[in-house]
């Protein structure tokens, strides 16, 4: 979902209905212009999914995440445990 509103969105920020193809890869070069929080299931560090949290916090963060992740026994996404991302408080929008 993410995907898809980040690559309709238009440089202002606004959105267009219409027939399309996701082709953004997300990640942690990305400027978010219209998604702030994304639930996802847990991923292991390295995976494209992974990658595509660094969009909303930086690598330290995620890696604190992954931490306490372990620390307290939750699963990886194929086992269902999932967060709440929120973008970095630093990044601003266009």
């Amino acid at each position: 979902m993410v995907r898809a509103l980040e690559d309709a969105a238009w440089a202002n920020g606004h959105i267009a209905a219409g027939p399309g193809l996701a082709r953004l890869k997300i990640g942690p070069e990305t400027t978010l212009r219209v998604v702030d929080a994304i639930l996802s299931g847990t991923h292991e560090s390295g995976t494209s999914h992974h990658e595509l949290l660094r969009a909303f916090v930086p690598r330290r963060v995620l890696s604190r995440m992954d931490e306490q992740l372990e620390i307290h026994g939750y699963r990886t996404h194929e086992f269902g445990d999932s967060v709440l991302v929120e973008r970095d408080g630093q990044t601003t929008r266009p």
